[in-house]
């Protein structure tokens, strides 16, 4: 209000001042329009009776009235009738008029000139003296009010912003303001919107809660029904290839004496089922990884690299510290072997990758799996979480509570995925010797 008020007081201030200096200029061209016409005739009157020492006196009395700095009779200028003028002088700080003598002959102008500097003080002296008794009157009533809402106002204030300070620190408010005024009803809102999003608070929190769970069963079905497909590529299409390839294998003999030409075709054959079936068990061990319930994460990781060779047909490795690596639980290594498998495929399918290195590196605070590939860099939007496969491997991350990483440039690659997980959250810790190098690649 105070900076309300004097912001204020400076526009009223420049518009009086302004107001002030308008009126004073008026004045003086007023006057100079009102003495110099007078002057002018009666200067006439005496030139035309030849009366010169009247005029003098008549011009010396003028000169002796206030504000006129000068006075005197000039001979026109020119052939051209004489105008009657009033100007402001260069400095501005005069007023010039200049009246023609009526009936003089030759031709004669009356010119005075008008103090302009003194009226423009008194009109400054004006505003100010204005201003500063407005200031002075804004400042009585400020420091007025301000008691009067210290007295009144400022306890309840104090128990309002202690009542939104505990809220913000989720404590108890402490008991509401008594009364029907301004206050009382914003210490009544505080408590509104206070409880309000409280309320949305718990609500989130039960609908994030709901939300990890859905995740989780996403997850668990995922990994039930891959490994469903798994068992039934076993069980189903692997022995029907195996049973082919058995009946062409029994009918080499019958070829080799019936349609000799056909032996080689009959071979080949044979040799590209035992091909698909040799796939199809890679595929198998990828949609359920027995090796992680019998060896751990590093050998079923061991796993995936081979049998990514023999599908993807590219250069597949792996890093591994086997004596550094915490025994990890159940769930946990599924889900990092997933992450791993994704990572392979993307860079396969996607990426056209030709080298692919898998690192699992651990030390005293995180286990790391690490999928480098040497392909096409992964689009910004896929790297934000964009895709369905990144968005998948975000969530499998995030339901062992650990943390997905990019590298679009990293030594030696194109691009890198990571997994960070710390080692607290590991079934047993690493032992110890975990800051060496990977010893076991494959």
């Amino acid at each position: 209000m105070l900076v309300s008020g004097l912001v204020l007081i400076c526009v009223e201030t420049a518009l009086f001042l302004a107001f002030q200096e308008r009126h004073a200029i008026d004045s003086v061209m007023e006057r100079a329009t009102r003495d110099g016409a007078r002057i002018a005739r009666t200067a006439g009157h005496l030139l035309a009776a030849g009366d010169g020492a009247a005029l003098e006196r008549e011009l010396a009395a003028t000169r002796r009235d206030p504000g006129l700095v000068a006075v005197e009779l000039r001979s026109a200028d020119g052939n051209a009738p004489p105008q009657s003028e009033i100007v402001r002088s260069a400095s501005g700080s005069e007023i010039v008029a200049g009246y023609p003598v009526p009936g003089a002959l030759p031709p004669r102008m009356l010119r005075m000139t008008f103090d302009l500097a003194a009226p423009l003080a008194g009109a400054r002296r004006i505003a100010w003296t204005q201003a500063l008794v407005t200031a002075s009157v804004l400042g009585l009533g400020a420091l007025l009010l301000w008691i009067a809402l210290d007295s009144a106002v400022a306890a309840r204030a104090a128990r309002i912003v202690a009542g939104a300070r505990a809220m913000s620190t989720g404590a108890a408010p402490g008991p509401p303001i008594e009364g029907d005024d301004e206050l009382a009803e914003i210490d009544h809102a505080l408590r509104d919107a206070h409880a309000l999003i409280h309320q949305q608070a718990a609500d989130l929190s039960e609908r994030a809660r709901e939300r990890s769970r859905l995740e989780q069963e996403i997850i668990r079905i995922s990994e039930r029904e891959q490994r469903r497909i798994g068992q039934d590529l076993h069980d189903d299409v692997c022995q029907r290839l195996a049973a082919v390839k058995m009946k062409i294998q029994d009918h080499e003999e019958k070829l080799a004496s019936v349609a000799p030409a056909l032996m080689a075709d009959a071979k080949a054959i044979a040799g590209d089922l035992a091909g698909a079936i040799h796939v199809t068990r890679s595929l198998v061990r990828g949609l359920s990884p027995v090796e992680i319930e019998s060896g751990g994460l590093a050998l079923a990781l061991k796993a995936l690299v081979r049998s990514s060779r023999d599908v993807f047909g590219i250069d597949c490795l792996l890093e591994v510290d086997e004596v550094a690596a915490p025994a990890l639980p159940h769930q946990t290594a599924i889900q990092l072997y997933r992450i791993a498998q994704e990572c392979i495929a993307n860079a396969a399918r996607h990426a056209r990758s030709t080298r692919i290195v898998v690192t699992l590196v651990c030390t005293p605070e995180v286990l790391t799996l690490c999928v480098a590939n040497d392909g096409a860099p992964m689009p910004a939007s896929d790297a934000a979480g964009n895709g369905m496969g990144i968005s998948i491997m975000r969530h499998r991350a995030e339901s062992i509570g650990a943390t997905l990483g990019f590298d679009s440039a990293p030594a030696g690659a194109t691009t890198a995925v990571s997994c960070t997980l710390p080692t607290s959250l590991s079934a047993t810790p690493p032992l110890s010797n975990t800051n060496r190098s990977p010893t076991s690649i494959l």
